[in-house]
């Protein structure tokens, strides 16, 4: 099976991290997962994605700032969705900080490929 596109994961949670993974891959994606803010730029330099999907409280970096160093690192588009268990009155700025859309957690994962899809 073709790929649909490739997502990269950032959650430091592992059963997150892991469960999320395995419901893009089963529905066509291909995921590159990342523990870090640190480890998910080195991947994205190396091979960019068209989505990137990322806890917005990581052990190294606040998503904010992670959204910033990615979109500066990667030549070309690339979809940046915040995943968070932050209240919804918090979401409004994460998007004014450069994503472009949140989802909250737990994730509906077909919400949440709704969201990737979109141009």
């Amino acid at each position: 099976m073709t790929a649909i596109g490739r997502v990269l994961l950032i959650d430091d949670n592992d059963d997150h991290r892991g469960a999320l993974a395995s419901a893009l891959r089963e529905r066509g994606w291909t995921v590159d997962t990342a523990r870090t803010a640190r480890l998910g730029l080195d991947l994205a330099t190396k091979s960019p994605p068209d989505v990137v999907l990322t806890e917005l409280i990581l052990p190294d970096a606040r998503g904010y700032q992670f959204a910033r160093a990615l979109r500066s690192a990667i030549d070309g588009e690339v979809r940046v969705i915040a995943l968070t268990r932050l209240p919804a009155q918090l979401h409004a700025h994460a998007l004014a900080e450069g994503f472009d859309h949140v989802e909250a957690k737990p994730v509906n994962v077909d919400t949440l490929i709704e969201k990737m899809r979109q141009g």
